[in-house]
C-alpha cells in the first residue's frame, strides 16, 4: 500500500527497512528506490527505530497504522516521515506524528503528506477521531495542524494536543 499526492508518495515502512536502517546499512533504501539523506533519519527518528522495529514483528509487517516516509516523487529523496503511534484504541482513537526534513520544510509537504495520511485514516469505519500533539512554541507545527483542521484541546506541560473528529 502506498498513497500518492501530487508530488509525493507515503511509504509504509516495513520490517526489512527499519532491520536494515538499525543495524545502518544504507542499502535500506535501495528497498523502496529512494537516494539516502544526510537530514533523514533524524536522531529523533533513530531513537523510536527499535519500537518501530518492534511494532512491525509483532504484527507481522505494516498495516498503515504504523510508520510511512514521505518520497518526493520527482527525485525520489526523503521529505519526512509520519504516521500513527499505535492502532485504534477502544474509542476510535488514533495518534499522529510526523516530521519533515529541515531543507523541505515551509514548502507544503507537510500539509500534503499528513493529509493523506488524515483521508486514509478516516477511510477506516473504526476511526472516530485522530489526535496530535507538539511542543507549545513549534508554531509551524500548530499552523499546520490548525489548517488541516485540528482543533487544540488541552495544553500540558509545554504540549498543545488537538484532534479532529471524523464528520458526519
Amino acid at each position: 500500500m502506498v498513497l500518492e499526492t501530487d508530488r509525493l508518495q507515503l511509504i509504509p515502512m516495513t520490517i526489512d527497512f527499519v532491520d536494515s536502517l538499525v543495524h545502518g546499512d544504507i542499502e535500506a533504501y535501495s528497498l523502496f528506490n529512494i537516494k539516502p539523506s544526510e537530514e533523514w533519519p533524524s536522531d529523533e527518528i533513530k531513537g523510536i527505530l527499535p519500537i518501530i522495529q518492534g511494532s512491525l514483528a509483532l504484527k507481522g509487517g505494516p498495516d498503515g497504522f504504523d510508520s510511512w516516509i514521505f518520497v518526493d516523487r520527482s527525485d525520489r529523496s526523503i521529505v519526512g516521515d509520519g504516521g500513527f503511534k499505535g492502532g485504534i484504541d477502544e474509542q476510535g482513537r488514533i495518534d499522529l506524528g510526523y516530521g519533515i526534513v529541515r531543507s523541505k520544510r515551509r514548502k507544503g509537504y507537510g500539509f500534503e503528506a499528513v493529509s493523506a495520511l488524515l483521508k486514509w485514516a478516516f477511510s477506516n469505519p473504526a476511526v472516530s477521531c485522530i489526535t496530535a500533539d507538539c511542543l507549545d512554541d513549534n508554531d509551524a507545527s500548530i499552523k499546520l495542524l490548525q489548517k488541516l483542521g485540528m482543533s487544540k484541546y488541552k495544553t500540558v506541560d509545554g504540549l498543545s494536543y488537538f484532534v479532529l473528529r471524523r464528520r458526519s
